[in-house]
């Protein structure tokens, strides 16, 4: 917190910028932004990056949603260091914060450790309240089934343009999200000669989660007769094991919240975009309830 600031500067940048945040957002982040620009305050909060020109009463001259957020690196370029932002509609974004290589790193991770809280409501996420008749680039391949493949530098860089962008493209309208039921199948390269199970990976564990905050819809889309969705619960389950977790294929029990409040609305929001009807719903409901008890295979 703070970086960039003297310690009396940042007593002052925290007493002011809380009065102005919505109620229940918090602030997360304060970081000094270069001179020359028309701010020169960074503010990360629970659901916002925020470019605050304090010279001129805290006013907010710009900013995001951290739900938003595809992929927030640091780097450097001609004009120094700085932050990459890439959002789904708006581009990139650039931030240039005040200081050493040492406070675009703590930024970027900043905008990535508070984007990863999930949406209060999964139909708050990509659905789309109407479908397009406009085809994507999955529906011009021609293709009826998608691998999505996660390689080892998305991974370490926390990058999710290329994934999320192949997946968003199923909610495009309600034929390709009815061509893709069940037809989706995840995986990672880059770490099959490792001797820990991929979900134990901390890097993989990180990147698995904040796919899952842009993108719940796992129920609906991915294959069930792969392990694609257990790879996903036992990444968002606690990451010491136990030896009867080891053996296990069923849902653990210390997720049930997740699954009822977070995968299931989900399900119900892409049956409802995709217009499944009662028997269709049931059927799917039922296949995805036999997965969660550890059945793999189905015709």
């Amino acid at each position: 917190m703070g970086d960039g600031l003297d310690e009396r500067s940042i007593a002052r940048h925290l007493f002011q910028l809380r009065q102005r945040l919505h109620p229940g957002e918090e602030l997360t982040f304060l970081g000094g932004a270069r001179p020359d620009l028309d701010h020169d305050l960074f503010v990360v909060t629970t659901a916002r990056l925020l470019c605050v020109d304090s010279r001129a009463g805290y006013a907010f001259t710009d900013g995001f949603a951290l739900s938003d957020v595809v992929r927030a690196s640091a780097r450097e370029d001609a004009d120094g260091d700085c932050v990459h932002v890439s959002l789904p509609h708006d581009g990139y974004w650039i931030l240039r914060p005040l200081g050493t290589p040492t406070n675009a790193t703590a930024l970027a991770m900043a905008i990535l450790d508070s984007g990863r809280a999930p949406h209060d409501v999964p139909g708050d996420g990509p659905i789309p309240h109407e479908h397009h008749d406009t085809p994507t680039d999955v529906d011009l391949s021609g293709t009826d089934y998608l691998h999505v493949v996660v390689s080892g530098h998305e991974v370490e860089t926390m990058d999710l343009s290329v994934p999320l962008g192949l997946l968003t493209q199923l909610l495009h309208s309600r034929t390709t999200s009815r061509t893709f039921l069940e037809r989706v199948s995840l995986s990672f390269h880059g770490y099959g000669r490792s001797d820990t199970e991929l979900h134990e990976v901390p890097q993989v564990r990180a990147y698995a989660q904040a796919l899952d905050q842009r993108f719940p819809y796992w129920l609906y889309y991915l294959d069930k007769r792969t392990n694609s969705f257990d790879l996903l619960w036992r990444c968002c389950a606690p990451p010491v094991p136990t030896p009867e977790d080891e053996a296990q294929t069923s849902y653990p029990p210390e997720l049930e919240k997740r699954l009822q409040e977070w995968w299931l609305p989900a399900l119900d929001v892409a049956c409802t975009f995709a217009e499944l009807d009662a028997e269709e719903r049931e059927a799917l409901a039922d296949r995805a309830d036999r997965y969660l008890r550890g059945e793999r295979l189905f015709t």
